[in-house]
């Protein structure tokens, strides 16, 4: 019984002493061993120990695991393949496009490299990454960020967070690589999406105003943001234009004159060749010999025909 015991251990002896594989680059990182004791203890109660031969830890009580870190001083102590944190992202430190490998940690930190294999092998940096990994693309815009769109159809890549937020780039590519810009979208289609100027009719506001377009200026007129009031003869123009967030179609305002009624017809101020006559509006009381001028001039908000006064006077 005793031999059988015997011959046992000394066969799981064997199996343990061909049981310490070469250390991973995970491993390597945190052993300790090397030079003539290269065989480390990785888990029980000897972990951490170092020995120069591997039979040492063939004892499964004390060491249950081990690994050859003989070769880690050639393996590369971290890869910099990682993605970067949004904190190095957003770092003005930020290293560029062309040397994109980046140290992250040690006095090292922001160093730059055009090698993956730089940085692992300098004792100065405990772990870079790519800063590749930070890049945005910009999608397309949203409703809500159209509506406060700066850009225009030449610039249309619109940085949406960080220092940058609001400025416009031309380069779909531009505000990836620039840290100081977290989030980006594109705008080319912000003109199409936004509003129509032909959605809705002008409000009375803008009917009424003295600053209301006309066919000659343009009849489809801004009416919100920095370009309010502006006109022009498009009506892709305004949905497309940064600084404008709605407008309308002008011609949307004009009205006709009917037959003034009795009580207009006894206030009459105007003649058989000016028969139309303003009844609302600072115009109130003119006159004119065109049935649709009045329907096209802001200061006047409703007029009516007297062509018939004289007879329904006479009624």
């Amino acid at each position: 019984m005793f031999a059988a015991i015997v011959i046992s251990a000394l066969v799981l002896s064997v199996v343990y002493a061909d049981s310490c594989p070469a250390c991973t680059l995970a491993q390597c990182a945190t052993v300790q061993c090397g030079g003539d004791a290269p065989y480390s203890c990785l888990t029980g109660q000897s972990a951490g120990g170092c020995s120069s031969n591997p039979s040492a830890w063939n004892n499964t009580v004390t060491c249950t695991s081990c690994c050859d870190a003989s070769q880690c001083s050639d393996m590369p102590r971290f890869q910099c393949n990682a993605t970067c944190s949004a904190a190095m992202c957003h770092s003005v430190r930020r290293c560029a496009a062309s040397a994109p490998y980046m140290c992250t940690a040690g006095n090292g930190t922001y160093g730059c490299s055009v090698s993956s294999s730089y940085w692992p092998l300098m004792p100065q940096c405990d772990a870079c990454c790519d800063i590749r990994s930070c890049e945005e693309t910009c999608s397309s815009c949203t409703a809500a960020q159209c509506q406060t769109n700066p850009c225009t159809t030449a610039i249309p890549y619109m940085c949406t967070s960080g220092p940058l937020n609001g400025t416009c780039s031309a380069s779909s590519s531009y505000f990836g690589h620039e840290s100081q810009c977290f989030t980006c979208c594109d705008s080319a289609s912000c003109g199409s999406s936004r509003f129509s100027c032909d959605a809705n009719p002008c409000p009375a506001e803008v009917c009424h105003s003295t600053a209301r377009c006309s066919l000659t200026t343009g009849n489809y007129q801004c009416t919100a943001g920095s370009a309010a009031n502006g006109c022009s003869n498009s009506s892709s123009y305004w949905p497309a234009f940064p600084s404008c967030n709605n407008c309308c179609n002008v011609q949307s305002c004009e009205f006709s004159c009917p037959p003034c009624s009795s009580e207009q017809c006894i206030s009459n101020p105007c003649t058989p060749w000016d028969p139309y006559i303003c009844t609302a509006g600072p115009l109130s009381n003119g006159c004119s010999g065109d049935p649709k001028y009045f329907g096209k001039q802001s200061q006047c908000y409703a007029c009516c025909d007297s062509s018939a006064c004289s007879s329904q006077l006479k009624k």
